[in-house]
């Protein structure tokens, strides 16, 4: 279990780093270059990805871009194993909220942690905690094959405008509304 919680941390930091890279290399890209996919749409944009969104991501075992169903599942058990710190086999709320500001940056950041606990019953199994990432799986993926391409998961800053004081990267999923389509 150890080392299951070992790679559970170090693997999204590693996940959002390569993503960074590929998301960048994709922009950078000429239009239509092979390879690109879907991003390569957002040439001379700016590409943002919400914390969500980077979580989902770091899932992609196979670095095709892509994240199915079965490494969404995988992905889950990690996370679950990470969000478990007294390794009861169930979460107790303060320890969803600890793993989603550790994960995702901050305790604020949907999805909220009574989306986890659908019964409220005060305890996330990890049925509940792999459902509440499903849900929000299913809401990012615009074409509804079942599949998360990193395109899915981008967002082009110039279709978000300026935020409050100037400038500033919203995440869709920060605000409760799925990303823009991004054009093939």
């Amino acid at each position: 279990m150890s080392g299951l919680r070992q790679r559970g941390g170090i693997l999204p930091t590693l996940a959002a780093a390569g993503l960074t890279l590929v998301l960048a290399g994709c922009v950078a890209a000429p239009r239509g270059a092979a390879g690109v996919g879907a991003v390569g749409a957002l040439q001379g944009s700016r590409v943002l990805l919400a914390p969500a969104g980077l979580l989902l991501a770091s899932y992609d075992r196979d670095g095709d871009g892509a994240v199915s169903v079965q490494e969404r599942a995988a992905g889950v058990s990690v996370s679950f194993a990470s969000a478990d710190a007294d390794q009861s086999g169930a979460l107790r709320i303060i320890e969803v909220d600890a793993w989603r500001e550790r994960v995702l940056g901050d305790a604020d950041r949907p999805p909220p942690a009574s989306a986890f606990d659908v019964n409220f019953d005060g305890t996330v199994t990890e049925a509940e905690f792999g459902e509440a990432l499903e849900r929000l799986a299913r809401e990012l993926d615009a074409d509804k094959d079942g599949v998360l391409s990193f395109a899915e998961l981008a967002i082009d800053a110039a279709l978000l405008g300026p935020g409050p004081g100037g400038p500033r990267p919203v995440s869709p999923i920060d605000v409760g509304v799925r990303p823009p389509r991004i054009p093939q």
